[in-house]
């Protein structure tokens, strides 16, 4: 009987050392999962924290340039893109060197149609992210807000004026244009659009910003009207 009652003495001290074995990995790998949770928390907060805010979205209405030259709202210009083994939407930092691509690609443009062109700024008027607009098969739509500045005359000397296309519809000066040499708001977003080489925007303006875009292969670039919703 007391050979029995050691044996059993044993088994219970090989169960209390088996148990908090147990019980001590299990709180190692409670540990370290709560350790990993915080440092991808920690890496999340530095990484948005280097990352700029996105550009603000323009309210769409008339307001002086800095020069006092009033800005002209009109149509606007959209781009559809398909990014290929792309879950998620482009990030802000991501938007952001699209958006300095698609600048220059459109002051190409306006460089080209226009004498008496002086500047551009586009900015992110609107983004949908897996809507498949204007077709299924595209899976990033952005309209874009378009400011473009001109001179008088082609003059160099001469004062400037700006003209401004945005997703925007209300007029508040002249849309057709004036006298004074300076382009309606129609005409500058159908420099943008018409004609457009659409093979060279998706290689040199899309696809070399990297991140998502590399993975761009088709691109879709058209004056967006009330259907087009």
């Amino acid at each position: 009987k007391e050979e029995e009652a050691k044996k059993a003495a044993a088994e219970r001290e090989r169960l209390r050392k088996e148990e908090e074995a147990k019980k001590a990995a299990a709180e190692a790998k409670q540990k370290a999962k709560e350790e990993a949770a915080a440092a991808a928390k920690k890496k999340k907060e530095k990484k948005k924290k280097a990352e700029p805010e996105p550009p603000a979205k323009d309210d769409g209405y008339a307001s002086p340039d800095e020069d006092g030259l009033p800005k002209v709202t009109s149509g606007d210009v959209y781009v559809a893109l398909t990014l290929k083994r792309v879950e998620e939407e482009p990030s802000p930092k991501e938007m952001e060197k699209l958006r300095a691509s698609t600048r220059l690609y459109f002051m190409s443009r306006m460089e080209k149609k226009f004498e008496n062109f002086v500047d551009l700024d586009v900015q992110v008027g609107l983004m949908e992210w897996n809507k498949g607009k204007p077709k299924p098969e595209f899976n990033l739509y952005i309209e874009w807000d378009i400011a473009a500045k001109f001179r008088t005359s082609s003059d160099p000397s001469s004062p400037t004026k700006a003209v401004k296309g945005s997703r925007n519809t209300q007029m508040f000066v002249d849309e057709k244009g004036g006298n004074d040499g300076i382009p309606s708001t129609y005409d500058i977003t159908r420099a943008c659009v018409v004609g457009a080489n659409v093979m060279d925007y998706l290689t040199k303006h899309v696809i070399k910003c990297k991140g998502c875009f590399k993975n761009a292969t088709a691109v879709y670039i058209r004056q967006r009207t009330e259907s087009s919703d």
